[in-house]
């Protein structure tokens, strides 16, 4: 296994119209038993694709790409956790060039999806079917741009 690779369990996704995608910040897996809590959470929730940020395992970087052979078209998955705002400009700037490689690393006609923890917290209201009301109730006002 090449350095900073993990292993992961495979399951099989089908991919459609009601398919269910989420991110989590699990804030480590280092901790016993976690990694079954996350597929328990999973099943749970009936999520088809989770993507992980903050997962604290040595050597792994930001942005991590998946690539899924799928029929019309193939599926990229770019789940992406953003440093801090009090983080240096050189790993912000290091940051966005990872997504640029990811991004590169799949075609244009792929189905991308860019999931993304920005490190921002948020409130502890549902936004239609966007975002579960499981924040901690601190909202905080973002620009994108």
């Amino acid at each position: 296994m090449a350095p900073g690779r993990h292993p992961t369990s495979a399951r099989k996704i089908n991919i459609d119209q009601t398919s269910k995608i989420a991110t989590w910040n699990v804030r480590t897996l280092h901790q016993k038993l976690k990694l079954e809590n996350v597929t328990k959470e999973m099943d749970r929730g009936k999520l088809n694709i989770l993507g992980l940020a903050e997962v604290r395992w040595t050597g792994t970087d930001r942005v991590v790409v998946a690539k899924t052979v799928a029929k019309p078209l193939n599926l990229g998955i770019i789940q992406v956790y953003a440093p801090r705002s009090d983080s240096e400009d050189v790993e912000v700037e290091k940051f966005y060039e990872e997504i640029e490689k990811a991004k590169d690393y799949l075609k244009s006609q792929d189905i991308i999806i860019i999931m993304v923890d920005f490190n921002a917290k948020v409130g502890d209201e549902r936004v239609e079917d966007v975002v579960r009301p499981s924040g901690i109730g601190t909202e905080m006002s973002m620009e994108v741009g």
